[in-house]
């Protein structure tokens, strides 16, 4: 299962989760990622499964592995072993944005 849920990611596709809590997680943490913030709605759905605390920790988790992933990038530390990526950002990038001025 857990192979499926990273071919999707890779694929740009939606993983399907056996377990409510992490598609929820996943919901969360990926729009955290892409915008900067989650929808009211999301925020509260994950707030009342979880508690205030839970989603104070869930998302300076999702920050600080996104610092350790940047830092990690920023200065090509290569994966250990050479072991190859499982996953890479698609030549196109992830979003679409204007070219930088």
């Amino acid at each position: 299962m857990e192979s499926e849920i990273i071919a999707a990611i890779r694929d740009g596709a939606p993983p399907h989760f056996a377990q409510p809590d992490d598609a929820l997680v996943y919901d969360y943490t990926r729009l955290l990622l892409r915008d900067g913030t989650v929808p009211a709605a999301l925020h509260a759905q994950v707030t009342q499964r979880f508690g205030v605390k839970g989603v104070v920790e869930l998302t300076a988790l999702v920050g600080y592995y996104s610092m350790v992933a940047m830092t990690l990038n920023a200065h090509e530390i290569p994966l250990p072993d050479n072991a190859a990526p499982q996953l890479s950002a698609p030549p196109e990038g992830l979003f679409d944005q204007p070219p930088p001025l």
